[in-house]
């Protein structure tokens, strides 16, 4: 019992030197209620969005062709081309196989992940043109 009680009061010796490093004065914070809470930036800093930043999303139907079943062709959207992926159906046999997903990135990011995978042999299908 006594280990258990030396352990704690090290734990609570450890937590007030934390905060003593986080203090208001060294922290862009202000107390409400003995709660600390961050100030953000003021909106008036927000970056105004541009091209190169404003993020669109587009929901695709990916079908493969039976040679391509087995490589890791989402995966490789994310990485090579830095846009998210949220698969939302799918149906992968031995032979073939589709997937429904959104893609979200910016524009240029996602017309180059488009012609990569046409340029694979994936056939792709905007499902937007189809829901309007």
């Amino acid at each position: 019992m006594r280990e258990v009680a030396a352990g704690s009061r090290s734990r609570a010796t450890s937590m007030s030197r934390r905060s003593e490093r986080f203090a208001p004065e060294s922290h862009p914070t202000s107390e409400r209620r003995g709660m600390r809470v961050s100030i953000g930036r003021a909106c008036a800093e927000a970056p105004t969005p541009t091209p190169e930043t404003d993020l669109t999303r587009r929901r695709l139907k990916l079908t493969f062709p039976e040679q391509l079943i087995q490589e890791p062709i989402v995966y490789t959207l994310g990485k090579r081309f830095d846009v998210v992926t949220n698969i939302r159906r799918a149906d992968v046999r031995e032979t073939t196989g589709w997937i429904v997903m959104e893609v979200s990135g910016t524009e240029q990011r996602l017309d180059e992940a488009r012609r990569h995978l046409e340029g694979l042999g994936v056939r792709v299908d905007d499902l937007e043109a189809y829901l309007e």
